[in-house]
């Protein structure tokens, strides 16, 4: 075989191993597969060791040549220090097993490489410079050379310089292509393949988010953060009326109703400057036809890596049929509970009637008394007892105003007085003064008509309610409370579920709404609770917040 080609099946066989472990092992995560790629490497080295040692070059009558230097190496530097021990110890007692002069000065040679192949290590480990195990390899193969003929003083004998200089360079490059070229071509070509594959797996994922959202029920948009639309899902044309082409570029604003537009930029503004990165928040958007039709919105902020907004996401979904459903059920509540109360709001209307008709039959009889005051009172009671009634039995618009909170609370204690009294039941008022806010009066006059129905309902043997309002520049709170057989503790998170009541004969429904009611007025409903001791109900409403 021409020297050449023997060259050419040395580099081959030492690099085959490399080559095998980049491929198959080099990227493992476990401990497991890396001890076994280990062992697969060391073993490999081993044998393309002893193969390169069996088959040597002989370049001239006077040398032979392998690449047994070039597994050491690569040994000490993919497999660590111990097993670039351990080989070349093997290569020693395979080197004295071949025979030959010189196997003293391979000894001297190997055992100071090993020495020396510590440092650049140990530089290698902490930083994965490719020149390192590169030129590492240089010293031992010049003392390859030179100290096996120095120590049988024969180094200046024979004219085998040219050959030296030749065996160097090429025990570098092969180790050069071993560690640099073939490591780093298969991690091109791996991370060319794992390129590939994500950009497969993003046009997939591409294709399922379009599909997602050109077949979703819900409109799915994007805008910049001035508000203006960038993306609109195909669910605008059957939502809206609107194809997306038509809405892209407008500003959001254009389609939310006047009366919702104040609500939403402060809950935008809330989201924007706080730092979240969702919130939900019902409006009315317009149709193509100018009908507005109600929205739950899921408002997103995407952020740069800095943290600045850079977009708006949002998920709006058609609750038209909900709020229908809603209006249904709080409509059938206020129903229920003008039945529950009929009796007493009988009662209430007989006694003034009862007073004026025996009025009226003095005035026919002809006494000349002063009545017509006292008929007059009572039938602005009678007045007032019928309006409540119509405010509970009637449909209602939402109709927000600026109501007063006490004059408001005391139309309703006036109007459970009847029930209260066939109770046994006091109703107290405590009032820190006036207090304004945005309101629908009708819906909160269902909630306080809830509450104080419930509380007179918890004291079947009579006891006092107490109605307490305090406010300050920004919150109104209203406590009621009572003194009835409480709820137990394990029960007060049902409170506001639907269908859950403590009471035989009631539905669920009453709290739920009333939850409902608050919820709209941007308030919240808190309750505490202790058996035998009573309840206390509080919401608290914001004095200068828009209500949705």
């Amino acid at each position: 075989m021409a020297p050449a080609k023997e060259i050419l099946f040395q580099t081959v066989f030492v690099l085959m191993p490399i080559l095998l472990y980049q491929i198959f092992y080099v990227d493992r995560q476990t401990d497991a597969d890396s001890r076994t790629g280990k062992w697969f490497l060391f073993g490999s080295l081993l044998v393309s060791m002893f193969v390169v040692m069996t088959t040597p070059v002989q370049f001239n009558p006077n040398f032979l040549y392998d690449l047994r230097l070039v597994p050491i190496v690569l040994c000490f530097f993919y497999c660590g220090y111990r097993w670039g021990i351990v080989l070349t110890g093997a290569l020693l007692i395979y080197r004295y097993y071949l025979g030959g002069i010189g196997f003293y000065g391979a000894v001297i040679n190997y055992t100071l490489y090993a020495m020396y192949i510590y440092y650049p290590l140990k530089a290698f480990q902490r930083e994965r410079r490719l020149y390192i195990p590169v030129l590492s390899g240089f010293p031992l193969a010049v003392g390859s050379l030179f100290i096996p003929k120095l120590i049988a003083g024969s180094l200046f004998v024979f004219p085998i310089y040219s050959f030296a200089l030749l065996y160097v360079v090429l025990c570098v490059l092969v180790t050069f292509i071993g560690v640099h070229v073939l490591e780093r071509g298969i991690q091109n070509v791996r991370l060319r393949f794992e390129i590939n594959h994500s950009q497969a797996r993003l046009k997939r994922s591409l294709e399922q988010y379009r599909m997602i959202t050109d077949n979703s029920h819900d409109l799915i948009a994007k805008r910049d953060i001035n508000g203006y639309y960038t993306y609109v899902s195909p669910a605008s044309n059957r939502l809206l009326g609107y194809a997306p082409e038509e809405m892209l570029g407008s500003l959001t604003m254009e389609y939310i109703h006047p009366e919702d537009r104040t609500a939403v930029n402060e809950s935008y503004s809330k989201q924007l400057y706080s730092g979240k990165d969702a919130s939900l928040y019902s409006c009315r958007l317009r149709r193509k036809d100018g009908e507005y039709i109600w929205f739950e919105c899921i408002v997103r902020i995407l952020r740069d890596e800095a943290g600045r907004p850079v977009e708006v996401l949002s998920v709006s979904r058609d609750t038209t049929e909900r709020k229908q459903a809603e209006e249904m059920m709080l409509h059938s509540e206020k129903l229920a509970i003008a039945g529950q109360l009929a009796a007493g709001i009988a009662h209430e209307i007989r006694n003034p009637l009862t007073s004026v008709k025996g009025f009226l039959q003095l005035l026919k009889e002809g006494n000349k008394g002063n009545f017509y005051p006292v008929m007059e009172s009572e039938l602005d009671r009678i007045e007032l007892i019928v309006s409540e009634l119509l405010v509970l039995s009637k449909p209602q618009a939402d109709a927000y105003r600026k109501r007063e909170l006490t004059s408001l609370i005391s139309n309703v204690v006036a109007f459970m007085e009847s029930q209260a009294n066939l109770n046994n039941v006091q109703i107290h008022q405590e009032f820190d003064g006036e207090c304004w806010l945005v309101c629908d009066e009708n819906r909160l006059k269902q909630v306080f008509i809830n509450l104080i129905k419930n509380a007179i309902e918890a004291m079947p043997d009579g006891g006092p309610i107490t109605i307490r309002v305090t406010h300050t520049a920004e919150t109104a709170e209203i406590s009621v409370m009572d003194k009835g057989r409480g709820i137990p503790a394990e029960l007060l998170r049902y409170i506001g579920k639907p269908f859950y009541t403590t009471k035989y004969e009631g539905t669920g429904l009453g709290l739920m709404v009333a939850y409902k009611i608050i919820q709209n007025h941007r308030g919240s409903i808190g309750v505490r609770s202790e058996k035998q001791r009573g309840t206390v109900f509080t919401i608290r409403l914001p004095l200068n917040a828009e209500t949705k």
